[in-house]
């Protein structure tokens, strides 16, 4: 007997994004192949790397820190633009796969470098970071505004098995821009996570995807002569004619004589509306497959005459706007300047980011216009069943949607199934939805589930943070585990539903005549045959049972031992006697209609709960709550100081080499201090700090203007021991040696003390978020301490959890022994629960020039401190470790680079405004300055610099530097406010308009670079200030200029450098 892999494994988590496995050879499709199942991802994929030779892979959402992938940063785009340059004499093109999150660097890159001899082809996945919610989504706005704006073509899939060709095509296409180049934009979430079956007609080998490319090379000069905007349909002409398969720009479906015709963009959406549309007598669908450039004669053409309303359906990035998306804003703009006259209306529906798009959805947007009532089911809802399975991340059945999906596939050769994995992160420490369907339509991939005939519920409180009820048809079951249950008697039952089950919940369910089926593999009790699995099966038999209730009890053991695989050998005969005297009438009880357990009562459910969750990641969350003890040793255990001194006396055995900080990625570094000095008078309030490092025993270190410095800090180490003495360890417990997991690589352990986990990776002194109350709330063992968890995280308890954030300032350590019953029971099981996050470095901006100051670096630093509502004095991490520092001491460092760079030219002007620490790279750029005209010999440009704080005396940062510069000439002049000295506050920005016409010379015509260093606040107002030092200039030479315009140009090309916080 062999044991499933454990939550959250490598292993685990790809099950649980591919229960299918792998294509042949990792990702390479031959048509000899018996597993069709794949990611429209995996086929873009195989597609781009078949016919282009070199391929430059940036980094993405899916696939950060993957070996071989470019890094997205400033920059990033010039080294394959150098590289394409210069492995061609003539015209050069380009290859580069991407996600949205990488087209703003891209952009600056395009308008800051000549590329006007290379052509690029771009695969970009929609896929986007939303740093409000911490969530993934499918960004199309962000492709159709960077093909916009820099003269690119588009072209998106309307359906999975367009997304080979038309990769292909876009390659060929890409040749024919030169200068600018083409974007191949498809939905980078749901095409990276659902996985379905293709036909083999819609599928593509390695061979066949060169022959198409080849075939579309030799007429691609066809359309190459032809204007901008219809070059496009020509190409897609083309395919057409080589693949049988209809392509053009823009697609109809629906009804000719519709009244109401909906224009949609993106992947799924145009698939989904296109087919819900069928349903409808009165209604059509444009789906765009070629966005930019816009035809829009070829659009017009598919308007029907019958038309009364055209509405444009696009995705708003900003949610909260009421004006039109990028897609309804081209459109119309599109229409107006080509002069077309309508005669329908045009109406907007826009959608946010987070958007889930169902056939239910769509039907809400469709029912919003007077269109006539439904004629019949759409043909792609026919003969399916659907599933969803909820779990917790780290539960012990959290395979078993994979499970399923993967025996469902292989009832028939004929048989399709599609499968998509949910990963909420922050909701109960974690949360799983697995959607699966089962259709005989292959390769389709149209929304989500919303419908589902059986709905799984690995734990009631899933129903506490989702509207699990929306999602189950009418008369559907949906099966939830009560292992807590007492007995399947009555008045247990009852007890059960009414404890775990909101009114709410319970109406709904009634409402729609579902039915309630409680599963419990604890009353099975202890079956040695199935030891390790009794809750795996006991789930699978539920399902099966209701899933599908023609099977008779042979076809459904089959069904559970096709589940099981290898991990268990078990005779068949053995588990049906099982599962008919054991799991079915003790572990599985049918409680049917709710009717009767619907409550009169008073009770009003205001938070309105989510469906779906909020998508954070491709993998389950680490942190973890509910596996048992041995299941968590079963990751890592805790060795003996004997186990180091094994490896370290062995190292050739062991592998084993010394590392700084192997828990951090970064490469790191030990400096000294060699001097600290507080800058500011010890009776004011604000310490700031000037510290100066010693690097004459560091070797290889090197650092750039511009750059910051990353502080690995740590936490007191009076404190620490203190808080593992609470915890319970004695000195000898403190000093055990831990086995950790490398997070970079695996198959690599740490080994570290409990102590050093605690001063320097853990940041248990840290804020907790809602996430770690949630957990507390699960973990909680006293009634009192989990029923205060559980409202804290509840929408009741959102101001007293906020107080215990931003008033008491609670920190990790402070809840623990707040809630002692909520703590992991050893020590050991804390450290591998992931419920403490590490701590993050803190980076400053590097004040000293390494030419000016070659064994020495400075940092400039304001202790953060304040007091809470108990008087106490607290602290910033990592500014109080630094400022408690002593001559002498090491510091743990790591490099990070910013936009603060000196002028390309020593010759061109700098104009510096900095407040406070934001002083810091200034003393660095001038430093620079004085070696380039004292070392080097070089002319140098004008220096102004503009200073803020609130009193001379207190906070003149550098001050005696400054007059010093300014006497030496390096520093051409001196512009410092000091707002509160005097009875009229004067701030930074008003000493620079003071300056106006002097700063017109140097920004314009000189095309000086102006910095601005610090908080946030004075943005606005300095962008102003440089607004009208342009306008000022224009005035001057008797012209007019579009200043917002200049400013902005200035931003893009590395003229107007913003490093604010």
């Amino acid at each position: 007997m062999t044991s499933s892999p454990q939550p959250g494994s490598p292993s685990q988590s790809s099950l649980l994004l591919r229960p299918f496995g792998l294509s042949k050879g990792g990702s390479i499709f031959t048509p000899s192949s018996t597993n069709h199942y794949f990611t429209p991802s995996d086929l873009i994929n195989l597609s781009i790397h078949a016919v282009n030779s070199k391929v430059f892979s940036f980094e993405t959402l899916v696939d950060q820190g993957a070996e071989g992938q470019l890094e997205v940063r400033p920059g990033s785009l010039n080294h394959v633009l150098g590289y394409s340059s210069s492995s061609s004499s003539g015209s050069a093109s380009a290859t580069i796969t991407a996600s949205s999150e990488a087209l703003p660097f891209f952009k600056k890159d395009l308008k800051s470098t000549n590329s006007q001899n290379v052509s690029l082809n771009l695969s970009i996945s929609g896929l986007d970071y939303d740093e409000k919610t911490g969530s993934l989504f499918s960004n199309q706005v962000s492709g159709l505004q960077f093909a916009n704006d820099l003269g690119f073509s588009v072209f998106t899939p309307l359906s999975p098995k367009e997304v080979q060709p038309l990769s292909i095509l876009n390659s060929v296409f890409s040749k024919t821009q030169t200068g600018n180049g083409s974007v191949f934009l498809f939905d980078g979430l749901t095409y990276a996570k659902k996985s379905a079956k293709l036909n083999d007609a819609d599928l593509l080998s390695v061979e066949q995807s060169l022959e198409l490319y080849q075939q579309l090379s030799t007429v691609s000069s066809q359309w190459e002569q032809l204007p901008y905007v219809e070059r496009p349909k020509a190409a897609l002409e083309a395919l057409s004619k080589l693949t049988g398969s209809k392509y053009s720009p823009f697609e109809y479906h629906g009804k000719q004589e519709a009244k109401v015709v909906f224009v949609v963009y993106g992947s799924v959406e145009s698939e989904l509306f296109s087919k819900v549309v069928e349903e409808y007598d009165n209604a059509g669908v444009i789906a765009i497959r070629s966005p930019v450039p816009f035809n829009v004669d070829q659009f017009s053409k598919l308007i029907p005459s019958s038309a009364e309303t055209l509405v444009i359906v696009g995705q708003a990035l900003n949610s909260g706007s009421s004006s039109s998306s990028v897609l309804a804003s081209q459109i119309k703009t599109a229409l107006f300047v080509n002069g077309i006259k309508t005669s329908f209306t045009i109406e907007d529906v826009n959608y946010p980011a987070a958007k889930t798009w169902t056939s239910s959805s769509v039907r809400e947007v469709l029912s919003q216009f007077r269109i006539a009532e439904i004629s019949k089911v759409a043909d792609f809802e026919k003969k399916t069943k659907e599933f969803i399975v909820w779990s917790q991340d780290k539960s012990d059945v959290v395979d078993l949607s994979p499970r399923l999906a993967h025996t469902l596939s292989l009832q028939a050769s004929n048989v399709s199934v599609q499968y998509e994995a949910k990963f909420d992160h922050l909701k109960l420490g974690g949360v799983y939805q697995g959607q699966i369907i089962d259709n005989g339509n292959a390769g389709t991939f149209a929304g989500a589930i919303d419908s589902a005939d059986l709905v799984y519920v690995d734990n009631s409180s899933i129903f506490n943070e989702f509207d699990v009820a929306k999602t189950v048809k009418k008369e559907g079951f949906v099966l939830l585990r009560s292992d807590e249950i007492a007995s399947f008697k009555d008045q247990d039952v009852e007890s059960f539903i009414k404890e775990n089950l909101s009114n709410s919940v319970v109406n709904t369910l009634v409402e729609n005549k579902n039915k309630l089926v409680l599963i419990n593999p604890n009353a099975i009790g202890k079956i040695p045959e199935i030891q390790g699995f009794g809750k795996l099966i006991t789930s699978l038999v539920a399902f099966w049972s209701f899933a599908y209730p023609e099977f008779d009890i042979n076809e459904l053991v089959r069904k559970i031992l096709i589940s099981l695989a290898s991990d268990l050998e078990l005779l068949p005969a053995v588990l049906v006697s099982i599962v008919q005297e054991k799991i079915l009438p003790l572990g599985i009880k049918e409680v049917g209609s709710l009717a009767k357990f619907v409550e009169k009562s008073e009770e009003k459910d205001t938070a309105v709960l989510p469906a779906f969750p909020l998508e954070h990641g491709f993998k389950p969350s680490s942190i973890n709550v509910g596996s048992s003890d041995a299941e968590s040793k079963a990751i890592a255990q805790s060795n003996t100081k004997l186990e180091l001194f094994k490896r370290l006396a062995f190292q050739d055995n062991y592998t084993t080499v010394s590392s700084l900080r192997p828990d951090v990625a970064p490469k790191t570094h030990s400096i000294k201090v060699k001097e600290i000095r507080r800058l500011t008078p010890d009776s004011y309030d604000r310490n700031i700090i000037h510290i100066e490092f010693d690097l004459t025993e560091t070797e290889g270190f090197k650092y750039d203007i511009g750059e910051a410095l990353g502080v690995h800090g740590r936490n007191n180490e009076s404190q620490v021991k203190e808080f593992l003495e609470w915890y319970g360890l004695t000195d000898a417990q403190i000093n055990e040696v831990v086995e950790l997991k490398n997070k970079e690589n695996e198959s690599l352990v740490e080994l570290r003390t409990v102590f050093q986990l605690f001063v320097e990776q853990f940041d248990i002194f840290g804020k907790p978020g809602k996430a770690f109350y949630e957990s507390l709330a699960q973990l909680a063992t006293d009634a009192a301490e989990k029923t205060k968890l559980t409202n804290l995280v509840s929408p009741e308890g959102a101001a007293e959890l906020k107080k215990f954030q931003d008033v008491e300032y609670y920190t990790y350590a402070d809840v623990f022994q707040l809630f002692p019953s909520a703590k992991p029971v050893s020590i050991q099981e804390l450290i591998h629960s992931g419920l403490i996050p590490a701590l993050h470095r803190r980076e400053y901006s590097i004040s000293s020039s390494q030419n000016y100051n070659p064994t020495a670096l400075h940092l400039l630093i304001v202790v953060v401190e304040w007091r809470d509502s108990q008087s106490r004095r607290r602290f910033g991490q990592c500014s109080k470790y630094l400022s408690e520092l002593s001559i002498g001491d090491s510091v743990t460092v790591s490099l990070k680079p910013s936009m603060m760079k000196l002028p390309p030219l020593s010759t061109q002007p700098m104009i510096m405004a900095g407040l406070g620490t934001g002083l810091a790279p200034f003393k660095a750029m001038i430093e620079e300055r004085l070696y380039q005209r004292d070392q080097l010999g070089l002319d140098v440009g004008e220096v102004y610099l503009y200073l803020g704080s609130r009193h001379q005396r207190e906070e003149y940062l550098y001050g005696e530097l400054w007059e010093a510069y300014l006497k030496d000439g390096i520093l051409t002049h001196l512009g410092a406010a000091f707002s509160r000295d005097q009875k009229e506050k004067i701030y930074i920005q008003d000493k620079i308009r003071e300056d106006v016409k002097p700063l017109s010379d140097l920004v314009v015509k000189k095309k000086g670079v102006f910095y601005l260093c610090g908080p946030t606040w004075p943005v606005p107002d300095i962008t102003e200030v440089l607004e009208d030092i342009v306008a000022n200039e224009a005035k001057e030479r008797g012209v007019e200029v579009d200043k917002f315009r200049a400013v902005e140009d200035m931003k893009e090309e590395s003229r107007y450098i913003l490093e604010v916080y």
